[in-house]
């Protein structure tokens, strides 16, 4: 396992999603030779819904962490994590703001605006520059910045410089400690996440990596700037949306989204050319673009659904952190990888670091549904399926739901945050997932909502549970896991899955049942 500090950042909204699937793969154990990661989302918008929602998985998974890794009658052995054993939970995720429990930062209060931080009290020959860079009134010096920054980049770069060089800047005082933390020993990755066609973003993309870049080579800064890799993966636009407005303020519109992307682009050349910001650069594009039949310029409103374009540059995170264990000189040039699909079906291949995430993300996808419609049930029963003994109460030693409330409602809320992501993801890829990787359409019922189009089943009988197991994951060649749920349930019911570590309880239970759930066998 790593001793490095690693640092993940997602800018704006998408940066966030792609934030909540690096979080997913994390929490099914994808990377978890990474070992620790700090955890941080950046926007202006405290409420925007996509930031929300990352921020409840960021506080299930350490929920998940904190409940099962107490020292008591319900305990997960984390250190046994090979041979099929239980895989989840295997990331110590944090937030970035560990002591306020925080991973949100916000560069200004809601009511601010360029005119509130940067704009009074200005000479004439100032004033007269300002007025010639941002558009006087609401269109750019008054917008509010509320609800971000409208895709205007140059509005939101003003802002978020100004925070960051302020003297109470939490995120980069925050950011200088955990660089810091053991000296020139210390080997630090930072990855950052952020939009070419957005606001936030497009904005707080480069100018966080420019800060952190200028922060690794300063005379000051206690390590060796050879010590800190700083990676960047930058969303192209891959999604469409109705183009208005309820409240008035400016946005950006559909027809906007690729030439500001081809703008971004441009100036990411001459960064390279002129600062070597990152050491290893990602971009995520898609062929036609997913349309989202709906338009909310921020807050609570804006939850746009898991897309597949989110779990491929969720990939790129894992790669990151793997090519950077180690204390050393990073590359002299910035690093560009290059992955493409074979066609227009998804499939487990076409995802880089395929085989880890097919097995793992795989395994939580059998382990949580096994978990959440067959063995929940069976905490409390006084007998097993099938009138046999009650297998989880024995591996449990008769632990009982009321002694185990705050552990199973973390797990509870993490499978349900995971299933439902990826069910979305199932939903919204449509024509590419005819045969996809993992199918959940048993599993879930259809909703009125574009934002929450689909949503879990509350109740399900055992044949119906059974049946939609069997048919979850698809492997490669087009035929479902082999391995069934009679086999699971047979093997289950007669004790024959030893898990021979440390959990206790219904640790115990649930390392079994993910031992099960391997997609090679247990």
């Amino acid at each position: 396992m790593s001793d490095c500090v690693n640092i993940l950042i997602g800018v704006g909204g998408s940066g966030a999603k792609v934030v909540e699937a690096l979080m997913v793969l994390m929490a099914a154990g994808v990377g978890s030779d990474a070992g620790t990661v700090h955890v941080g989302l950046i926007d202006q918008d405290e409420s925007n819904g996509n930031v929300a929602r990352t921020r409840r998985l960021i506080r299930a998974i350490g929920n998940f962490r904190r409940e099962w890794s107490r020292n008591g009658a319900n305990h997960v052995d984390w250190r046994s994590t090979a041979g099929g054993r239980i895989a989840m939970g295997g990331v110590d995720i944090r937030p970035l703001f560990e002591v306020e429990a925080n991973a949100l930062w916000c560069p200004e209060r809601d009511d601010e605006t360029l005119e509130t931080i940067i704009g009074n009290n200005l000479d004439a020959s100032r004033r007269a520059l300002f007025d010639m860079l941002f558009m006087p009134g609401r269109e750019e010096q008054k917008l509010p910045l509320g609800k971000g920054y409208r895709g205007r980049a140059h509005v939101g770069a003003t802002a978020l410089i100004a925070a960051m060089v302020a003297d109470d800047s939490t995120l980069m005082h925050r950011l200088r400690e955990l660089m810091e933390a053991s000296g020139a020993r210390s080997k630090v990755n930072i990855f950052i996440v952020g939009s070419a066609y957005g606001g936030t973003g497009a904005a707080g993309f480069p100018t966080l990596a420019r800060a952190l870049h200028r922060l690794r080579n300063a005379k000051d800064f206690k390590n060796n700037a050879e010590n800190v890799s700083l990676g960047g993966m930058l969303m192209l636009p891959y999604f469409s949306f109705r183009d208005e407005d309820g409240d008035g303020e400016a946005v950006v519109t559909s027809d906007e989204l690729l030439p500001k992307a081809q703008l971004a682009l441009n100036y990411y050349d001459d960064l390279f050319e002129g600062e070597r910001a990152f050491d290893q650069f990602y971009a995520m594009g898609w062929g036609s673009l997913f349309h989202l039949n709906y338009h909310e310029a921020g807050a609570n409103e804006q939850s746009n659904p898991a897309l597949p374009p989110e779990l491929f540059a969720a990939t790129a995170g894992i790669d990151f952190f793997r090519r950077n264990m180690l204390v050393g000189e990073p590359a002299d040039a910035t690093r560009v990888m290059v992955a493409a699909r074979n066609g227009p079906v998804i499939r487990w291949s076409d995802l880089p670091v395929h085989d880890e995430i097919e097995e793992k993300l795989g395994q939580f996808l059998r382990a949580g549904v096994y978990w959440r419609y067959i063995v929940k049930d069976m905490i409390d029963a006084p007998k097993g399926l099938l009138g046999r003994g009650n297998w989880v109460q024995k591996l449990s030693d008769g632990v009982t739901t009321a002694n185990a409330q705050a552990e199973l409602a973390s797990l509870h809320g993490l499978i349900d945050h995971v299933m439902l992501w990826a069910a979305t993801i199932e939903n919204q890829a449509r024509a590419h997932w005819p045969k996809g990787p993992w199918s959940l359409r048993n599993f879930v019922t259809a909703t009125d909502s574009p934002t929450v189009p689909v949503e879990l089943r509350a109740e399900m009988s055992q044949s119906e549970v059974l049946d939609g197991f069997d048919q979850l994951i698809r492997i490669d060649d087009g035929e479902f896991v082999p391995r069934a749920s009679a086999h699971i349930f047979d093997d289950l019911t007669n004790g024959r899955i030893k898990v021979t570590d440390e959990s206790r309880g219904l640790g115990r239970v649930l390392a079994t049942v993910a031992k099960a759930s391997s997609l090679k066998g247990a």
